[in-house]
């Protein structure tokens, strides 16, 4: 037949081609062997060398991972509103959506008003603004408010210490949270430049009654309460040294006790903050002169001033704006929040 070879092919001659293929295939294997145990003596090597970098790491590197999961945690915190007790409402709203900056009027010394009678002729000349304004007594938006007692306080190179008070529902907390937020979230504008500088630290003084804090300083106080929540802060104490903390202490009335709430205001008073910030919130009830409920003349206070009309229907626009666009930010729901905010006005 024209297809068999006058010399057939015999597994004899397949031999040296079995031995050249086997030598192939095990040259590619070493080879690959050799290559993947090159790659793993890199990434052993790479390993190696980034736990001594870690290791030997500057501690601001350190510091700013720890830095970054704390504000992340403020943010998240404090970027919603809180209906606690408001079943009417479920969605949760961006608290910056909503907030109206709050006007603080300046310069009033409560050792003037010693007694009962005087701290409610306070509260009314306060009410009454618009009929009893005096001039030393002017009024500006918070953030220029505390950022001129900020350059005060530096030049004189001493600690800042400001205590807020305000009616019910006037915004103390709100403002305090709003705070923290500006601290932790990135430099976008006026307000989160004023306060870019300060590491946050948040209290509820309301807290004391449950807690031994009394026995400690304020920054072990920080440190034990943000360590309860699983937040490390090994930055703490150098920001503190760096005098880069403002220190939030809020609702001082929501001590209800008047024995534990002197200890507390005692306790405030005799913490050694260094030049860091210090900021207390306050219902006018927490105070009370004739019982030595009172801060001394380093606290300067602040009252929270009342909406005016403009402020009123800028917060308006702004709820209803949220609560209309919160789910579908759409024209149609956008023209609704102004018609209900029209509406209401």
């Amino acid at each position: 037949m024209i297809f068999l070879s006058a010399n057939p092919f015999t597994p004899y001659d397949a031999i040296p081609w079995v031995i050249a293929l086997l030598g192939v295939i095990v040259a590619s294997y070493f080879g690959w062997k050799n290559l993947k145990l090159a790659k793993q003596k890199r990434i052993e090597e790479k390993r190696k060398h980034d736990k001594e970098e870690t290791r030997e790491a500057k501690k601001g590197w350190q510091v700013k991972t720890a830095l970054d999961r704390y504000k992340k945690h403020v943010f998240d915190r404090f970027k919603e509103i809180d209906f606690t007790g408001l079943n009417a409402y479920q969605k949760k709203l961006p608290l910056e959506k909503v907030y109206i900056r709050l006007k603080a009027k300046e310069k009033y010394n409560l050792e003037d008003y010693s007694t009962i009678h005087d701290f409610e002729k306070l509260q009314k000349e306060i009410s009454e603004k618009g009929k009893q304004e005096k001039k030393e007594h002017e009024t500006s938006n918070f953030t220029d408010t505390f950022l001129n007692l900020v350059e005060e306080t530096e030049k004189k190179g001493e600690p800042l210490r400001m205590l807020i008070l305000g009616h019910p529902g006037s915004g103390k907390t709100t403002l305090f949270k709003w705070i923290a937020l500006q601290c932790v979230k990135q430099k976008t504008d006026e307000f989160s430049v004023a306060f870019s500088k300060y590491i946050p630290c948040f209290i509820s003084l309301k807290d004391f009654a449950k807690n031994d804090w009394l026995q400690k300083d304020l920054e072990d106080v920080v440190i034990s309460k943000i360590e309860k929540e699983n937040i490390d802060i090994p930055f703490f104490k150098e920001r503190f040294e760096r005098n880069e903390i403002i220190f939030l202490l809020d609702g001082l009335d929501e001590v209800a006790d008047e024995d534990m709430r002197r200890e507390v205001i005692s306790w405030i008073q005799n913490q050694n903050i260094r030049k860091n910030k210090l900021l207390v919130s306050s219902r006018f009830s927490g105070l009370d002169p004739q019982k030595g409920l009172l801060f001394n003349a380093h606290y300067k206070s602040f009252i929270i001033e009342d909406l005016d009309d403009g402020d009123i229907e800028q917060f308006l626009y702004k709820w209803y704006g949220a609560i209309e666009t919160v789910v579908d930010d759409s024209d149609e729901n956008r023209q609704e929040a102004k018609r209900q905010s029209d509406e209401l006005i």
